[in-house]
Order: structure tokens, then sequence, then C-alpha cells
């Protein structure tokens, strides 16, 4: 698991932030390409967040960690849809500025993002030991010189 908050912070806001990207993506997919009408949308869309309301309310414990998950989950799934149906309505209106291929490759590079992180850091790190290698290599030929003059 991770060690780090800060790690486990950024984790779980990326993963709602791909959760409402792909949402997106196939509601746009859905109104465009499906022939459902904007409004069916966000019907489907607000029958969501009604059906996880009523789980949440069901699940409710005594625990207060527990009902402030509940409400998180709730808060982020309904953000997740108002969203959702927001860009559900403007990209009705303004088609040449909605393509979901785009949402396709934004969803593409942010989950190829930490890859990418995690490979110039490597890079980084192998440049860095070539280099120590070449300086070392030259100090030790600088110092064989030396010690033949003598």
């Amino acid at each position: 698991m991770l060690k780090d908050k800060r790690g486990l912070t950024s984790f779980i806001f990326g993963f709602i932030g791909l959760f409402i990207l792909m949402l997106v993506l196939v509601s746009f997919m859905a109104v465009q390409e499906g022939g459902i009408s904007p409004d069916n949308m966000s019907t489907v869309l607000d029958s969501i967040v009604v059906n996880i309301s009523e789980n949440l309310v069901l699940n409710e414990s005594n625990s207060p960690i527990i009902n402030v998950a509940f409400s998180f989950t709730h808060f982020i799934t309904y953000s997740a849809v108002e969203v959702t149906k927001m860009a559900i309505h403007y990209g009705v209106a303004n088609p040449e500025y909605v393509n979901p291929k785009m949402l396709l490759y934004i969803i593409m590079i942010s989950l190829c993002a930490p890859i990418v992180y995690v490979l110039i850091k490597l890079l980084i790190l192998i440049f860095l030991f070539i280099k120590e290698g070449i300086q070392s290599h030259r100090a030790r030929k600088k110092f064989k010189e030396l010690k033949d003059e003598r």
C-alpha cells in the first residue's frame, strides 16, 4: 500500500478524475452515436444518483468515519453526474468543440503520465550513472598519468 499520504491522496483524486472523464466519454458516445437524446441521458444519470443515494442510506452505520465515507461517495457521484450532464448539454449545443476521440486521448494520456514520470526518473538515474562512470574513469586515467610521471 502507499505509505506517503500525499501519494494516496493524489491517487484517489486521480481515480475520481478518471471516473468523471470516463462517465463523460461514455455519455457523449451514447448521445452522439447511440441516438439517445440529452434529456433521456440526464434522466438516466439522475437515476444513478438516486440509486446510489438509496443504497448509501440503507447502509448507514453508527460509525462517523463510515458516514463521512458515504457522504463523500454521494458528493463525488453527484458532482460527477452534474459535470457529465453539463458536458453533454455543452457538447450538443457546440458539437464543433467536443470530440469523443479527444476525450479518449486525454484519458490515455492521464493513464500514461505516471509511467512516463517513472521513465524520466530512470533516464536521469542512468545519465547520472554514466556521467559518474566517465568522471571516475577520467580521474583514474589522470591519476595513472601522474603516477607514471614520478
